[in-house]
């Protein structure tokens, strides 16, 4: 299957439950005109299988990590995690209510982000799927399988939608050992009536596909001792070596000298490649792993030829909601310095010559705007950024800002000038979203400024959303501490820390009054995502690595199978254990760590012999005052059992 049929095929994914005509839209939007034609429904696959896995990367914990909490006190349990055969960048986890038969489905993709689907199956095969992904227009649903939709809903109140939609009619229980073949055979269905019958019925594609480009070893390898400096920051040796280095080389993830200078917010590191003949323009594609067809076809594009046709392709791929990219993202020494935090690189480098908006044509006004960082915001405008340029939704900065609740940043926008009537696509401006999110002072600083057609919706959606969950008590720094751990991100956390952010701060509205010690920590986030240097300086800074949120410790939740590489476990659970974690503390629930990784639907005996050479007790009883060993004789697992047998 070539690199477009992949991408393809990761959107009818989402038919199951999400229509597809969303995506068809999306695409038409973004697609670059060129490759309007390209991808039709017929590249979608007839069938598709699902792979069961024992633990799947996630991109965005956070959002995770609010829904499988809000799904655990609804009544869900984990039945399975997912990725597809066919497709590429999309992965799913699967859960079902033991009690009426319902199922939700936590969706993740590259483009997309993270969503939820709820949904029934009734005896006769029909079905009905309330989902709290944004979907724009009218909807095709397929005969028999009706579509429910309330943009950013919680579980509460999509599960009440549904409800009330199944009234008293009896449904199909679907446990664990069903699942797969209902999911296949649903979309074999979806596919076969897009196809034949639905509103986007196949066409014969067209046009050419992307030429690999090799890349220049030889130019890398030169370069390596110029990477070694920089993540030294050994300014000396990087001026020594810049004047005779090929600027071009890229390290081990796809980037250039520059663009690791960026990543790490060192303006005196940037500073003196740029003064060496660094390229401030320089792209890159970075993530995904090996056999991704369109990494290698990218990751090196120095022709200016072939990045045009690259940099064009790569508008298509992400208008198809990044199918096939895994989790590749474009980059440039802008957009990573702009990630990084650093407001002075930002503003060096655009007086370099440096674009103000990405490869895909987002602005970075907009990306400054959704990081809620102020210091980058300015040195943006002061470069000359367009303050009212619309994004591919037709949301401005000004929305973005106000959607995430960056009260700051809205004022700095406002400041300069930013028009707060204008809409989206969706015909909603700045004060609605930020209502709909329950951003108050926000919806009060922008009601005097807005039409009044404008301020009434977003006093609706205020009350609304303060009726359901109450007033919104919102931090926005603990925000972008949580979110900078999350995602990897050393510099911007070092910054937070400096500004004096505490390292075990949490957003007040996360925190669960029911959950002992409240809501998860940064270093919980960092530790899912695997990131040894974050986890190290928020230690460093204080952290505590034996905090319990939302029920668990960092060290359950690194051997937790729906948060965890499993690859990255070992250096994880010894840098918690090195620094402090009890390896026997119980979670919430009274179960210790050793019984949460024999029974946390991982199966992974690395885990299991990894906390016995670290202390762990076998002994230890959990929450039905049963050992680890009692547990494993009534299980299956005869390398587990025999593991245990063996302490």
């Amino acid at each position: 299957m070539n690199a477009l049929l992949r991408i393809a095929a990761a959107v009818l994914v989402a038919v199951l439950f999400v229509p597809l005509r969303f995506l068809i839209r999306l695409f038409v939007r973004r697609a670059v005109e060129g490759a309007k034609k390209t991808v039709q429904t017929a590249l979608l696959p007839d069938r598709i299988q699902l792979v069961s896995e024992p633990r799947l990367r996630w991109q965005d914990r956070p959002a995770l990590f609010r829904l499988e909490r809000e799904l655990r006190d609804a009544g869900f349990r984990l039945i399975g995690l997912y990725r597809i055969a066919e497709i590429e960048g999309v992965q799913l986890a699967a859960l079902a209510h033991p009690e009426d038969g319902t199922c939700a489905v936590v969706y993740e993709s590259a483009a997309e982000g993270v969503w939820l689907d709820l949904y029934a199956r009734f005896p006769d095969g029909t079905s009905v799927t309330a989902s709290n992904k944004p979907v724009p227009g009218r909807l095709a649903s397929r005969p028999g399988a009706k579509k429910l939709h309330r943009k950013g809903a919680s579980v509460a109140r999509l599960l009440a939608r549904l409800r009330s939609e199944i009234g008293k009619r009896e449904l199909e229980r679907i446990d664990a050992a069903r699942f797969g073949a209902v999911f296949e055979e649903d979309y074999a269905s979806e596919a076969a009536w897009q196809k034949g019958e639905g509103p986007h019925a196949a066409r014969k594609p067209e046009g050419p596909q992307p030429e690999e480009v090799a890349r220049d070893d030889a130019a890398d390898r030169a370069c390596a001792p110029l990477f070694e400096a920089i993540e030294a920051r050994d300014v000396a040796r990087v001026r020594e070596l810049a004047g005779s280095a090929p600027l071009e080389g890229r390290d081990a993830k796809g980037l250039t000298p520059l663009m690791a200078a960026a990543a790490a917010g060192d303006l005196a590191l940037a500073e003196a490649l740029l003064e060496a003949g660094a390229d401030p323009s320089a792209q890159a594609v970075t993530g995904g792993g090996d056999g991704n067809p369109l990494e290698r076809a990218v990751e090196n594009v120095r022709d200016p030829d072939a990045a045009e046709f690259m940099q064009g392709f790569a508008t298509v791929v992400k208008a198809l909601g990044g199918g096939g990219l895994d989790d590749t993202e474009w980059v440039t020494p802008l957009g990573l310095a702009v990630e990084s935090g650093s407001g002075e690189l930002v503003g060096r480098l655009a007086a370099a010559g440096a674009s103000l908006s990405g490869p895909d044509g987002e602005p970075m006004l907009h990306r400054a705007a959704r990081l809620g960082d102020a210091d980058v915001t300015r040195a943006l405008l002061e470069a000359g950024a367009e303050l009212n340029a619309p994004a591919e939704g037709g949301e401005t900065a000004l929305a973005v800002a106000a959607s995430n609740g960056w009260l700051d940043v809205v004022r700095i926008l406002l400041d300069a000038g930013a028009d707060p009537d204008v809409k989206d696509a969706d015909g909603q401006s700045a004060i609605v979203l930020a209502a709909e999110d329950g951003f108050r002072e926000i919806v009060e600083l922008l009601a005097p400024r807005v039409k009044g057609r404008q301020a009434r919706q977003a006093t609706r959606a205020l009350d609304e959303f303060e009726a359901e969950q109450g007033p919104r008590v919102f931090d926005p720094l603990a925000k972008r501490l949580w979110e900078a751990a999350s995602d990897g991100k050393a510099a911007m956390v070092r910054k937070l820390l400096a500004l004096g952010v505490a390292a075990d701060a949490t957003e007040p509205d996360e925190v669960d009054e029911d959950e002992p010690g409240g809501a998860v920590t940064p270093l919980m986030l960092a530790t899912q995502g695997g990131h040894l240097d974050v986890m190290q300086l928020l230690i460093e800074a204080g952290a505590d690595v034996n905090h319990r949120g939302g029920g668990d410790t960092p060290l359950v939740r690194a051997l937790s199978p729906m948060f965890m590489d499993r690859s990255l476990q070992d250096p994880v659970v010894r840098l918690l254990v090195r620094c402090g974690a009890d390896v026997n503390q119980p979670d919430a629930d009274g179960n210790p760590p050793l019984i949460r990784a024999l029974c946390d639907g991982s199966g992974d005996p690395a885990g299991l012999r990894l906390l016995l050479a670290l202390g762990a007790d076998a002994n230890a009883t959990g929450e039905d005052g049963e050992t680890a060993l009692a547990i494993a004789e009534r299980g299956e697992d005869a390398e587990m059992l025999e593991i245990l047998r063996s302490v």
